[in-house]
C-alpha cells in the first residue's frame, strides 16, 4: 500500500544554509513528509547522508595528493 515509485517526487539538491554547528547535507523534511509514519526518517537520512560525505571524502583524499 501507499504510493507507486513513479509517485513520489523528493528533492534532493543542495539544502539551504545550515544552521549554527549542523552538519551539511539534504533537507530531511520531504522525506519526514514523505513518511510521516516513520518515526526517525529525518533523522535516518541525515546519518546517512553524514556517511556517504564522509565517504566521499576518504576516496576523495588520494586524488587531492596527485600531482596534475
Amino acid at each position: 500500500p501507499g504510493p507507486e515509485f513513479h509517485d513520489v517526487d523528493v528533492e534532493l539538491g543542495p539544502a539551504g544554509p545550515a544552521a549554527a554547528g549542523a552538519p551539511p547535507g539534504p533537507d530531511p523534511a520531504p522525506w519526514a513528509a514523505l513518511l510521516p509514519g516513520v518515526r526517525g526518517a529525518a533523522t535516518g537520512l541525515s546519518l546517512v547522508a553524514e556517511r556517504v560525505m564522509q565517504r566521499a571524502e576518504e576516496l576523495a583524499a588520494p586524488l587531492r595528493r596527485k600531482p596534475r
